[in-house]
């Protein structure tokens, strides 16, 4: 029976090392391009859990919203799961039919 032997963890490298290193390797326009698309994905996150949150504290299935909507559920699925990124007049759609009001401010980041 042949056993393998398993790199200690002094050898591997952390992800803060991963991540300074390919940083390091991005132009000055990838870099801009990474932060832009980072940004985006985390608006995208904090607008998918925002509808979770609404529909949650509804009380309410993915159906019923989607039915209170007149859309079908893997439009709200694909919503909560960060895969589509609603419009303000879907975010206000959703609102109404969770008995909320959209509010937007913008504040200083």
């Amino acid at each position: 029976m042949s056993t393998s032997t398993v790199d200690s963890p002094a050898t591997y490298a952390t992800w803060d090392d991963l991540k300074a290193e390919a940083a390091a390797r991005r132009t000055p326009q990838q870099q801009t391009e990474y932060e832009e698309g980072r940004a985006e994905a985390q608006a995208q996150i904090e607008l998918a859990e925002l509808v979770y949150q609404m529909r949650t504290q509804a009380g309410i299935s993915q159906t019923e919203l989607a039915n209170r909507m007149g859309v079908r559920q893997p439009f709200i699925s694909d919503i909560e799961r960060g895969g589509r990124t609603p419009t303000v007049a879907t975010l206000s759609r959703i609102a109404q039919a969770t008995g909320n009001r959209l509010r937007l401010i913008a504040e200083p980041a």
